[in-house]
């Protein structure tokens, strides 16, 4: 049997939190110039790769299936997290679909759609 002595009960510190400082714009600012940094970064390396590739089998084909068989863990966990959401939230699923598909000047590496989208598809 297992004992437990001297238990004092839980203390909480019910200070209020700020959560805005004086810094907060330049805080933001900083958030803003290291996230398109990242972005910028994260194409730059996804065109090396893919370059490189292209470089190394000399066929676009070959290359694209290379690429997606290196995304894939991420590809499926991006694509998965897409249709749970959109169960949980009760919505219907459309159409979930994994694998490289060539569409004009871009490669689509996966896609789950729900009704929703369908009928509110916004263009970048």
């Amino acid at each position: 049997m297992i004992v437990i002595r001297n238990l004092e009960p839980a203390t909480f510190n019910l200070e209020p939190v700020t959560f805005c400082s004086d810094d907060a714009p330049a805080q933001l600012l900083a958030f803003t110039l290291a996230l398109g940094a990242l972005l910028v970064l994260s194409r730059w390396i996804n065109r090396q790769v893919q370059i490189i590739g292209l470089r190394v089998t000399g066929s676009s084909t070959i290359t694209i299936m290379l690429y997606y068989l290196v995304m894939f863990p991420g590809i499926l966990l991006h694509e998965l997290s897409h249709y749970v959401t959109a169960v949980i939230l009760g919505m219907k699923v459309g159409k979930f679909s994994l694998g490289p598909k060539v569409r004009r000047n871009a490669i689509e590496l996966g896609r789950s759609r729900s009704a929703a989208a369908a009928r509110c598809a916004i263009a970048w």
